[in-house]
């Protein structure tokens, strides 16, 4: 999955990627504000993998966000438009977010 991160003027991480991701970076530059928020779903993928917990689920401001059977499901609350990808596409994402903001 490409998933490039740059600054806008007014100094707010942005993500750029492709058409059919839209709702990913959308739910990265809404819901993802804090880094810790990013090691935590990360930690939360490795106990998923280890089948430690078999589902989590947390909803933000607008997205809600289910980790379960080795995808992701993100679905904005206002539009009801999901998305699914995988657990590697969406850790790959984490971390590329995380290492962005420790820059």
């Amino acid at each position: 999955m490409k998933f490039d991160l740059y600054t806008d003027s007014k100094e707010i991480v942005r993500v750029k990627t492709s058409k059919a991701k839209k709702l990913v970076a959308d739910f990265f530059e809404t819901e993802m504000n804090y880094i810790k928020n990013a090691e935590e779903i990360l930690e939360t993928i490795k106990k998923l993998k280890k089948k430690d917990i078999d589902k989590w689920e947390e909803t933000g401001d607008e997205y809600t966000l289910t980790l379960i059977n080795n995808k992701v499901i993100i679905e904005n609350d206002y539009t009801d438009k999901t998305c699914e990808i995988s657990f590697d596409d969406f850790k790959y994402a984490l971390i590329e977010w995380i290492n962005f903001h420790k820059k």
